[in-house]
């Protein structure tokens, strides 16, 4: 449970972003109802509506949740040295999948689908991507700092790139059923010789 919700007002809203979550995984994004969500706490529909005036304003609340979560999860990335944090970013990310919850997966996908017509969904997922893109580029920028990474390395280029990988190999994985197991490979593959190739050719 993040902790911005943990220290939030009332048990209630950390409840019912966990039937949230429930809910989503069970019937999707189109089919969910306040109802469902109300079915999965120890709240009434009334209760949910008093935190949230609509589906919409819950839903948008619950990105926040799993950015929050998300944010957390960056930060704890421990490491020696930005190269080896930097990896540990990529395994983090793409292993994001891998923990049974495809269905919410696919509920996410089907948000990210009405972000164009929708400026609330689309802030919110703005915030993942554009966290994601800060911790990479920052990463490489201290990596330059100390010497590790080459001197010429666009470290918003590189941001960017990992950033449309990783997101990339997630919608293909999620809405086309495409195999996507060697993106992890590549990716750090490319990072290793977009970023070390002077240290290796000074060797």
């Amino acid at each position: 449970m993040s902790e911005t919700y943990a220290d939030d007002e009332s048990e209630a809203v950390q409840q019912i972003m966990r039937g949230t979550f429930e809910a989503l995984c069970e019937r999707g994004y189109a089919d969910l109802r306040m109802v469902d969500i109300a079915d999965r706490t120890d709240l009434s529909k009334s209760t949910l509506h008093y935190h949230f005036d609509s589906k919409h304003d819950l839903l948008v609340a619950f990105l926040e949740f799993l950015y929050d979560d998300f944010e957390s999860e960056l930060a704890s990335i421990a490491g020696d040295d930005p190269g080896e944090r930097l990896r540990e970013v990529v395994r983090t990310v793409y292993h994001g999948d891998d923990d049974g919850r495809e269905e919410l997966r696919v509920a996410i996908l089907e948000i990210e689908s009405q972000a164009p017509y929708d400026d609330a969904f689309q802030d919110a997922l703005r915030r993942f991507d554009r966290l994601l893109h800060d911790v990479v580029r920052s990463n490489v920028e201290e990596g330059k700092e100390t010497g590790q990474f080459r001197q010429d390395v666009d470290a918003d280029a590189v941001a960017t790139f990992v950033a449309t990988a990783l997101t990339g190999a997630h919608n293909r994985r999620v809405s086309l059923g495409v195999d996507t197991s060697d993106v992890e490979t590549l990716l750090l593959d490319y990072l290793e010789e977009r970023l070390l190739e002077a240290e290796e050719s000074d060797g």
